[in-house]
């Protein structure tokens, strides 16, 4: 069969998506522990936001708070009106940490996420909106997107 994706005969066109994560606010805190419902205090929190388009992938550098700035620019080429932008926002897991049994990966601590179908972009040209992260209690990103478009089949 024909992998999704490949066959652009439907004139679909192929741009270049430029993400720009402004910032988020009212970020729910994570958990410290899995046995005790203690929230980290708001400054100890360092969220940064992942990024991806298809099999695309960029992240933010760590910010601090809880209606952490980013500001931070990024480009993903060969994007059509069918792909999704997944934005997931985290607070970093640590490399590892000593336990009684050694050491262990500490995984990043979720904090909410979105999806967000470009075709409306990809028509527009350019959104500017704020979403509200799921999974979580509350807490929301702002994004700006814009797209050009690099060539139509």
């Amino acid at each position: 069969g024909i992998v999704a994706g490949t066959s652009n005969d439907s004139g679909i066109a192929t741009g270049s998506l430029h993400v720009e994560v402004v910032r988020c606010a009212d970020l729910q805190k994570p958990k410290v522990g899995t046995l005790y419902k203690a929230k980290m205090s708001g400054e100890r929190v360092t969220p940064k936001v992942d990024v991806y388009v298809g099999n695309q992938h960029a992240s933010t550098q760590s910010s601090r708070g809880v209606d952490p700035t980013f500001k931070e620019h990024f480009d993903f080429p060969g994007v059509t009106s069918l792909d999704e932008l997944v934005v997931r926002v985290a607070h970093p897991g640590r490399k590892s940490m000593s336990t009684k049994m050694g050491l262990a990966k500490v995984r990043d601590k979720f904090m909410g996420s979105v999806v967000v179908p470009l075709n409306g972009v990809v028509k527009s040209g350019a959104i500017a909106g704020t979403y509200a992260l799921g999974g979580v209690k509350h807490g929301e990103v702002t994004l700006a997107l814009s797209y050009r478009v690099e060539r139509k089949y």
